[in-house]
């Protein structure tokens, strides 16, 4: 039975140590609305949060404007560029055409870039 034992905890161990050496290099990147509605002249903020893994605990965020924006809808990042865990983007729609849009919001750590799409309603 101890024998048992000792190899289900050796077979355990090394699982949990696969999966732990794989979020060593690894960051998630969250944000807080899948979806927002703003009017023209109105903002929206969104809050993202950096979930990074020791490899990345000290590296510069870099948050990436998109190039695919209607016109008239501005994305501003604060901050934009720094060591961080947290950042906001505030949307705003400046006669923007009505209608439902979605864009990709990125950011850049170690040059690994990853996006989150945000759907976007301008009324």
């Amino acid at each position: 039975m101890k024998q048992v034992l000792i190899v289900v905890f050796a077979l355990f161990t090394s699982v949990t140590f696969a999966q732990n050496k794989k979020l060593l290099k690894e960051y998630i990147v969250t944000v807080d609305q899948p979806a927002v509605s703003l009017s023209n002249g109105g903002t929206a903020t969104l809050n993202f949060t950096f979930e990074k893994s020791k490899s990345f605990a000290n590296s510069k965020v870099t948050m990436v404007t998109p190039n695919n924006l209607p016109e008239g809808l501005t994305v501003t990042f604060e901050p934009q560029e720094g060591k961080f865990e947290t950042a906001k983007a505030t949307l705003t729609a400046t006669n923007v055409k009505p209608g439902t849009y979605n864009i990709i919001l990125s950011s850049i750590i170690q040059n690994n870039k990853k996006g989150n799409l945000v759907s976007v309603t301008v009324q």
